[in-house]
């Protein structure tokens, strides 16, 4: 009969069984009951949205005499945000799965009104594309909360004047 100090010991003996570990990002995956000397066998990786699984750390070829920890970790994933203008690309940045989409500021043009078109909060798990448009004739000068003025084919309004019809809808101005 084998015989192990400390926390060493065979199962084969009657003792009792070893403990397998498989820990992602620092939390318990799975966990197995082993005899000493049974085969390992690797664990199929685990899949999570917008992440790549970065591999096991070392895995012994048969259970020793002693429990074993296998760890793992996940990298976060990015993907690519592309930003058109009037069909033409503006600009394109490299953002990490969930992140908060911000987009960029789109140049002035004189005697428009710009807006991007809808997209998510946050980054989903693949490329996306975000559209923005220029609206002519409208040109925002001065806004607040209550009151803003707008300049219409040249002429000074503001959303309240009587016999101009300007419904605001979020960021797009429609006349």
């Amino acid at each position: 009969m084998e015989r192990y100090s400390g926390n060493y010991a065979s199962s084969r003996c009657g003792c009792h069984r070893l403990v397998l570990i498989y820990v992602v990002d620092g939390e318990t995956y799975k966990t197995y009951s082993k005899d000493y000397q049974d085969a390992i066998t690797e664990e199929s990786a685990p899949e999570r949205e917008g992440y790549t699984f970065s591999g096991w750390s070392e895995i012994p070829e048969t259970m020793p005499a002693h429990d074993v920890t296998i760890t793992g970790t996940f990298t976060i994933n990015q993907y690519t945000i592309t930003y058109i203008i009037d069909g033409e690309t503006y600009s394109s940045v490299v953002v990490d799965y969930g992140s908060t989409i911000v987009p960029p500021e789109a140049p002035e043009r004189a005697g428009s009104t710009f807006t991007w078109g809808e997209y998510p909060e946050t980054m989903p798990a693949h490329d996306i594309t975000i559209e923005g448009t220029y609206t002519d004739g409208i040109d925002l000068v001065q806004g607040s909360e209550n009151f803003e003025i707008y300049i219409i084919d040249g002429k000074k309004v503001n959303r309240m004047q009587r016999g101009v019809n300007i419904l605001k809808v979020g960021k797009k101005i429609v006349k």
